[in-house]
């Protein structure tokens, strides 16, 4: 019974995943995985993209009042947003056995479709950690959190990533 359950909640989730996730159907449907994972893609380049335009600007107001250490640190975690734009941007176009599959396993797709996820919710946390220093000269602390969030959200992306490639390759 807590197996039936547990299939039953779980292809409710799926379920609701094709409202959630635009690509769902796509991954399902295998003429049009790569379309699907080149909008994926796009979508998380135009994210980094504007993470990284906004964080350029926070950079140029604070060029007078950010002490030179931390103008320094900011352009290292920018230089690396754009070393990870450059990874999704020329990265392979598939793996055969995801791409080429007849049919796909629902825990293969729930695997990637997890991995999408998390990819989205890393632009989310770069986007907060620019939120902090946004607004106009911020304290020292604030600057520290700042660094500190946009390198952890950089490094969980770079980590998702690898765990994508491996979803996309396991299945």
């Amino acid at each position: 019974m807590l197996q039936a359950t547990a299939r039953s909640a779980g292809s409710r989730f799926l379920a609701n995943l094709v409202y959630l996730v635009p690509s769902y159907h796509g991954y399902k449907a295998r003429d049009s995985r790569r379309a699907e994972d080149a909008r994926l893609r796009a979508r998380l380049l135009e994210g980094l993209a504007e993470v990284r335009r906004r964080i350029a600007e926070s950079m140029a107001r604070g060029a007078e009042s950010w002490p030179a250490p931390w103008l320094s640190r900011t352009d290292r975690q920018a230089k690396r947003l754009d070393t990870l734009a450059d990874t999704i941007r020329y990265a392979p176009y598939g793996f055969s056995g995801f791409f080429d599959a007849d049919a796909v396993s629902e825990e293969s797709l729930e695997w990637i479709l997890e991995a999408d996820l998390l990819l989205f919710d890393d632009i989310d946390r770069m986007d907060r950690a620019e939120q902090l220093v946004a607004e106009g000269p911020p304290p020292m602390q604030i600057l520290e959190a700042f660094i500190t969030e946009l390198s952890d959200a950089i490094g969980k992306m770079e980590e998702h990533l690898v765990l994508r490639d491996k979803a996309l390759g396991g299945t």
